[in-house]
């Protein structure tokens, strides 16, 4: 995902269907899907002609918004009352000599020509157009004096305010105000001059006497809107000694002006502000303590007795390079005593917050009156190298005093993130903490636009995984079930049970992605059951194609401009098949995969992905002596090691949440030595920051060096894993390594002497995983440490 943000114009937004259009000069059409909606923006905010704010991703349909927000348009320069003064004033300019408007005499000429407040208008805008500033404030002043009209009053107060000279400002409109106390527009325009310049006092007389006049029903939505602002900000004024009172009248307007016409994100957030300071005036303190350490707040949850919750995202570019915050983080205000079972609920609410890509998983901060009872837990996570978030504690009282606040809280930081170990992560990986792939995402999902299955193979903890992760977080409009085979319960092993959990995947996914359309579809197994045993007795298969094909007609019947399709991602596949007497697959895994081929030949809406070490799934011709059904029709795509770039922005970025930087020969030196294996990398760096604890840190190609035999002792057996898979499925193939790893570098006609004619499909297995690379006509070992290792052995 791109890191820039843009803006565009919504074209068409459905509620219903959860998808539309935002309109971009360089991108044109940019998918908007409800689930990438930014922070707390409802769909129903996201209306035709509006603009938004998003950042670009590419998936399978093409370009789409994520985290799209709708952009609260200031007052304009030109309000509408001005705006229409203006178009009148153009056609008094269009006849410049019947009114005797003219820039080429001199100012005092023009003057003395000018009678009406349009005539005064016209000449100031004519003077504006040429950047004649002087002579048109001069304009604007005689014409105030000698032929007031409002419409010249707000065109003058807009000139002073893009002059950004607002004590000026100021006093037109104060001179407006008096010259017409019952224009409603005025007393709004100077209102918001006033709260947008630090006098909310001031403001909330304008915003009052404007309410007085009895404006029209948007109109007074707005007041209502400023007046909220203005009312929080004289509230809030002395954190020390909030007044309720006032709060209670920013309260009751923001609620009135959403009755009246809703809210935008902004203003839900300061609603939600408010109700949060009500119940508990330490919540002040904390939006406060964020904003001050240089933290937006993005969004702010509906509060409770319990705990208030809020997004912030780093707006210090110290933030950024320093620790390397990037992303949205959930901050947790607790309101009661903290207890160990806090630290789930809030792992629970990261689970979701992550999954929308609205927060960073890794991160997190829990604001407590005491964090004593957590302290021992929350260090465990911290050394629990990547397993848990990160959760930094913040004590509130800390902070209170005269002391540096950006200063204390860069302290806490130091304290916390740079004692992580960021690259010491045995699972799945995905938001800012997924690396690379974009090549392969591109062709996976160009697959599946044509209905092209693919099968993705490579080593063991290549990335496979958190591979199919990525392609299930970037297809917004496709349905997406994904099924991990190692999670399947040794006494389930049936694809029944596999039909099973898919149906249940691509109805959750259905109902987030199209709620309305899900609620007319009856499915009956899809969905509604939770539990896999009153199924025991049943037809799975059967209620499972009978499912799909509902859905399949729903989603043809509801005429999508972009039709999804049903994306099927089973992972560890080689679990499904029989493997000799070790293991003898899941029952009824030929019936399972001649499904899947039938339904390759009748529709194309259809696509799986499969998932696995080696792709013996694809190349044998039988299974147990009877016709395999999908040889050679899984496409196949190998899941390369990273390349040079791909392995020094992991490195690099993890690193600089760590306080840890690289030089290039120590890149350099990285790569080579694991060859961009992820895995391997990371743990490779893990054993560098692990050798030096001091932070912060400048890793330099010597401490490279010197922690290999730290890595070879505790980390090598990821090796063993790849070789015994080699010996197990591949034996040839690793002959052939064990060849290269004695030689150094080994010729075709050396592997063809030792593997015959299979040498071509041994040297395509070999490189697919990456294990070898070519140079020159000669085959080498593309991990160095795998070459050291295998010579030990």
């Amino acid at each position: 995902m791109d890191r820039q943000w843009l803006e565009g114009r919504v074209e068409w937004f459905d509620t219903k269907s959860g998808y539309g259009f935002v309109h971009h000069e360089k991108h044109g059409k940019v998918l908007v899907h409800s689930r990438s909606l930014g922070h707390g923006v409802d769909p129903t905010m996201i209306k035709p002609g509006i603009l938004v704010r998003f950042r670009l991703d590419q998936v399978r349909p093409g370009p789409v918004g994520r985290l799209v927000t709708p952009v609260v348009e200031e007052i304009s320069e030109q309000p509408p009352v001005e705006a229409k003064a203006e178009l009148e004033a153009q056609e008094v300019l269009s006849q410049p000599v019947e009114k005797g408007i003219s820039t080429a005499v001199s100012p005092e000429d023009t003057l003395s020509r000018l009678k009406t407040p349009s005539e005064y208008l016209a000449a100031a805008l004519l003077y504006r157009e040429q950047k004649r500033s002087k002579d048109a404030r001069r304009i604007y002043q005689e014409g105030l004096e000698r032929a007031p009209g409002v419409q010249l009053v707000l065109s003058f107060a807009a000139f002073e305010r893009g002059a950004n000279r607002p004590e000026a400002a100021r006093k037109v409109y104060r001179k407006g105000v008096a010259l017409f106390p019952n224009h409603q527009k005025l007393h709004e325009d100077a209102g918001v001059l006033e709260l947008k310049t630090g006098h909310p006092g001031q403001a909330t007389k304008y915003f009052e006497r404007a309410l007085a006049l009895d404006p029209p029903k948007g109109s007074r939505a707005n007041l209502n809107r400023w007046l909220g602002a203005a009312y929080f900000q004289l509230a809030t004024q002395r954190a020390a000694r909030i007044n309720w009172d006032l709060l209670a009248k920013a309260k009751n307007n923001l609620e009135k002006a959403n009755r009246l016409r809703g809210l935008s994100l902004k203003e839900v957030n300061l609603l939600h502000r408010i109700n949060a300071i009500r119940i508990n005036a330490r919540a002040f303190r904390s939006f406060e303590l964020f904003e001050r350490a240089g933290f937006a707040i993005v969004q702010i949850f509906r509060p409770d007795t319990h705990n208030i919750d809020f997004i912030v995202e780093p707006t210090s570019e110290e933030l950024r390079t320093t620790y390397g915050l990037e992303e949205a983080i959930l901050v947790r205000h607790l309101l009661t005593e903290p207890k160990m079972m806090e630290l789930r609920n809030l792992d629970a609410k990261l689970e979701v917050l992550t999954k929308e890509e609205r927060a960073d998983p890794s991160l997190a901060f829990l604001i407590v009156r005491t964090s004593r009872a957590l302290m021992s837990a929350l260090r465990r996570r911290l050394e629990s190298g990547g397993q848990h978030t990160t959760i930094i504690p913040i004590e509130l009282q800390a902070f209170d005093g005269d002391a540096d606040t950006s200063n204390q809280f860069r302290n806490v930081l130091d304290q916390w993130l740079f004692r992580r170990d960021l690259y010491r992560d045995n699972f799945p990986v995905s938001g800012s903490h997924f690396f690379g792939r974009e090549r392969q995402l591109k062709s996976l999902f160009a697959c599946v636009s044509e209905g092209r299955h693919v099968g993705i193979f490579g080593l063991r903890k290549v990335g496979k995984t958190s591979f199919l992760w990525r392609v299930r977080d970037k297809s917004d409009s496709d349905l997406v079930a994904y099924v991990d085979l190692l999670a399947v319960p040794s006494a389930a092993k049936s694809c029944n049970y596999v039909f099973w959990l898919l149906g249940n995947e691509l109805a959750k996914d259905f109902r987030r992605k199209y709620p309305n359309l899900a609620k007319k579809v009856g499915f009956r197994m899809f969905g509604v059951y939770e539990n896999f045993g009153p199924l025991l007795d049943t037809p799975i298969s059967l209620l499972f194609d009978n499912d799909l094909n509902r859905l399949r007609k729903a989603l043809l019947h509801a005429k999508l401009d972009s039709p999804p399709k049903i994306v099927i991602l089973i992972d560890e596949v080689e679990r499904l098949l029989a493997a000799g007497s070790v293991s003898k697959g899941f029952e009824g895994y030929l019936d399972f995969f001649s499904y899947w081929r039938g339904q390759a030949q009748q529709h194309r809406d259809v696509v799986t992905v499969i998932t696995g070490a080696n792709p013996a799934i694809t190349e044998q011709a039988q299974w147990e002596k009877i016709a395999n059904p999908v040889y050679k029709f899984y496409e196949e795509e190998f899941l390369p090691p990273f390349d040079f770039g791909e392995c020094t922005s992991m490195v690099r970025e993890l690193g600089v949440g760590m306080g840890v930087r690289y030089t290039g020969g120590a890149l350099n030196r990285i790569y080579g030595l694991t060859g961009g294996h992820p895995f391997i990398a990371r743990r490779l760096c893990s054993r560098i920051c692990q050798r030096r604890p001091a932070r912060p840190l400048k890793v330099d190609e010597r401490m490279v060096q010197d922690a290999i035999p730290d890595f070879m002792q505790e980390d090598s057996s990821l090796f063993d894993e790849i070789l015994e898979r080699l010996e197990r499925d591949f034996t040839q193939e690793l002959q052939v390594l064990e060849l290269i790893a004695k030689r150094r570098k080994v010729s075709r006609e050396e592997i063809r002497k030792l593997v015959g004619r299979r040498a071509g499909t041994i040297i395509h297995h070999l490189i697919g995983y990456q294990l070898i690379s070519q140079r020159h006509g000669w085959y080498q070992i593309g991990i160095e440490l795998l070459r050291e290792y295998m010579l030990d052995r």
